[in-house]
């Protein structure tokens, strides 16, 4: 999906390849979607659905980064130091 979707603007094959490991950072919105649930349901299943979401978002956060750079370099979008 996401290289049909950077194909669509002409975006470089290269850019392509690389493109998903560069929106990872984007998964700390998923905080704020499960915070907005917490008004309806059960109280037990918000707080699995919390604890799953923070978790996944946490670990994500950490591997992130690396990856981003990995993409950026490989790509030829970033400058390495």
């Amino acid at each position: 999906m996401v290289t049909w979707s950077a194909r669509l603007p002409g975006a470089p094959p290269l850019v392509r390849r690389y493109l998903g490991c560069g929106l990872l950072p984007q998964a700390g919105v998923t905080v704020g979607l499960v915070l907005m649930a917490r008004t309806g349901g059960d109280p037990q299943i918000y707080q699995l659905l919390l604890n799953a979401v923070l978790g996944a978002v946490i670990i994500n956060e950490l591997l992130a980064p690396p990856l981003v750079r990995y993409a950026l370099l490989r790509a030829g979008e970033g400058v390495e130091k």
